[in-house]
């Protein structure tokens, strides 16, 4: 993409002039939308939310892979109540529960770690 322009980092204006239009971070941030290193760096987004951005894939991963881990754990719960070992059975569910909501709510925890650091570093 070729990009022609300047960025704009007045009042509440942030964003970037790209090919006529200004476009803002959080448009730039959005994986649907493929634009190059220096429209990024135009917009004004640091190193670190680019860094923290090139995790969202494993995250994706992480948290699609959880429900069908937790359901076979769930499954091999239920067959070691059937075989007569209930409380290793109940304490295999109850842990494949308690991981599963985990790992869902692991992406909103990251974000207010990441919004916690960045308010420790702000002047």
């Amino acid at each position: 993409m070729v990009i022609t322009g300047f960025s704009i980092n007045q009042g509440p204006i942030r964003g970037a002039l790209v090919n006529g239009l200004v476009f803002s971070a959080n448009w730039l941030l959005d994986d649907r939308h493929e634009l190059d290193d220096r429209a990024i760096m135009l917009a004004g987004i640091s190193i670190g939310d680019r860094i923290i951005r090139a995790f969202d894939p494993l995250m994706d991963v992480v948290t699609s892979a959880a429900y069908p881990i937790a359901a076979l754990m769930m499954a091999t719960g239920f067959l070691l109540i059937v075989i007569g070992q209930r409380h290793k059975g109940l304490e295999m569910m109850k842990w494949a529960a308690v991981g599963y909501i985990g790992i869902q709510f692991l992406p909103f925890l990251l974000t207010i770690l990441r919004e916690v650091g960045k308010a420790m570093v702000a002047p």
